[in-house]
C-alpha cells in the first residue's frame, strides 16, 4: 500500500513538474505577443491624441463660422482656413471661439438690401439680409486699422488656402510658381553631367515673390553659402508624431530667425538667385531651391511631393 501511495506521488510530481515547464513556455511565447499589442495600444492612443489635438486647431474657425452662419442665417461662405491666416498674421493662432465670432461681427459681415418688386402691383418689398465680404471687400479691410496687412499678405489671406496640398497639413512654398526642375536626376545645367537633384526649382511670374513657411513649425537656422546663397531651414512636426525639415534656398531676404516660432502661410522670405539679388549663390536666374529632409542633413532629402503633392 505504501509503495502505491509513494508510485502515485512520483507521477503527481512529474505531471506538475511537466506543467510548470509549458507554463514557462507559453509564458515565454505569449510575453512578446501581450507588449507588442501594448505598444500597439499606447501607438494609437497617441496618434488619435496628436490628431484631435490638429482637429481642434482648425476646427475652431469653422465652429466661430458656423455660429455666425446660425445667427444671422448666411447663406454665403467664408473659408475656416483664410480665418486661421487672418488669426496667424495678427497675433500668432492664439484666439478662442469669442475672439474669432466677434472679429467675424464686426469686421467681415455686412448688410445687403434686396429690393423685389412685383409686376403686377408695381409693389416694392426691401428685404434685408446679412452675408459675409465678397474676397475684395475683405482684402480691403484687412489693409485697413486694426489689421493693417500689406497688400502681399491680404492676398495670401485667401490665396494660401487653395495651395494646400493632399495631405492637407502642408501648402506649397510659393504662389502660382512654375516648376523648372524636379526631384531626381537631371542634366546639371552648370557641369551637363547627370546629377541628382535633391529638391524643386520653381520661379514666380514676379520678382522676389513672397515664400511661405508650409507648415507650423521652429525656425532650424537661417545659414548662407556660396552654393545656396542665403537659405532657411524649419522644423515641422507631422500628423503622425514625427518631425520633418522644410528647406529654402537662393533667398532675397530671409524674414525670420533661428528659434522664431512660424505658422503654415507666413512669409518668412522672399525669392532670390537673380544676378541683382543679394548672395545669389550657385544660381541661373531668379528662383527658389525647395527641399524637405528628415533631418536637418542635405543627404536626408526626400521627394517633396510626398508631402505636399503635384507642384504642377
Amino acid at each position: 500500500m505504501a509503495l502505491k501511495l509513494k508510485l502515485i506521488l512520483m507521477a503527481l510530481q512529474q505531471k506538475n513538474k511537466g506543467n510548470k515547464i509549458w507554463y514557462i513556455i507559453a509564458f515565454i511565447i505569449l510575453l512578446p505577443i501581450v507588449l507588442i499589442l501594448i505598444f500597439i495600444l499606447l501607438f494609437v492612443v497617441l496618434f488619435a491624441s496628436i490628431f484631435s489635438v490638429f482637429q481642434e486647431d482648425t476646427t475652431i474657425y469653422q465652429d466661430a463660422i458656423d455660429k455666425v452662419v446660425n445667427k444671422y442665417n448666411i447663406e454665403n461662405h467664408f473659408s475656416s482656413k483664410s480665418l486661421r491666416c487672418i488669426d496667424i498674421f495678427m497675433d500668432g493662432a492664439e484666439s478662442n471661439i469669442e475672439d474669432l465670432t466677434t472679429l467675424l461681427e464686426k469686421y467681415f459681415i455686412e448688410e445687403e438690401i434686396i429690393v423685389i418688386v412685383d409686376e403686377e402691383t408695381e409693389e416694392e418689398t426691401v428685404i434685408k439680409k446679412i452675408k459675409f465680404l465678397e474676397q475684395e471687400k475683405a482684402k480691403n479691410v484687412l489693409m485697413l486699422s486694426p489689421f493693417n496687412f500689406t497688400q502681399e499678405y491680404a492676398q495670401a489671406v485667401f490665396t494660401i488656402p487653395l495651395m494646400y496640398g493632399s495631405s492637407g497639413q502642408f501648402l506649397k512654398p510659393m504662389e502660382n510658381a512654375r516648376v523648372t526642375s524636379g526631384y531626381g536626376y537631371r542634366q546639371d545645367p552648370f557641369t551637363g553631367q547627370q546629377s541628382f537633384h535633391k529638391g524643386i526649382d520653381m520661379v514666380s511670374p514676379i520678382n522676389n515673390a513672397p515664400i511661405f513657411a508650409v507648415s507650423d513649425g521652429t525656425v532650424y537656422s537661417t545659414p548662407s553659402s556660396s552654393v545656396g546663397g542665403n537659405m532657411l531651414i524649419i522644423k515641422h512636426s507631422t500628423l503622425d508624431g514625427g518631425v520633418i525639415y522644410s528647406f529654402y534656398a537662393h533667398l532675397a531676404t530671409v524674414n525670420v530667425q533661428a528659434g522664431d516660432t512660424v505658422y503654415a502661410g507666413q512669409v518668412v522670405a522672399t525669392e532670390g538667385g537673380g544676378k541683382n539679388d543679394p548672395n545669389p549663390g550657385s544660381s541661373t536666374g531668379q528662383h527658389l531651391h525647395f527641399e524637405m529632409r528628415t533631418t536637418p542633413s542635405p543627404q536626408s532629402h526626400v521627394n517633396p511631393e510626398e508631402y505636399i503633392g503635384s507642384f504642377e
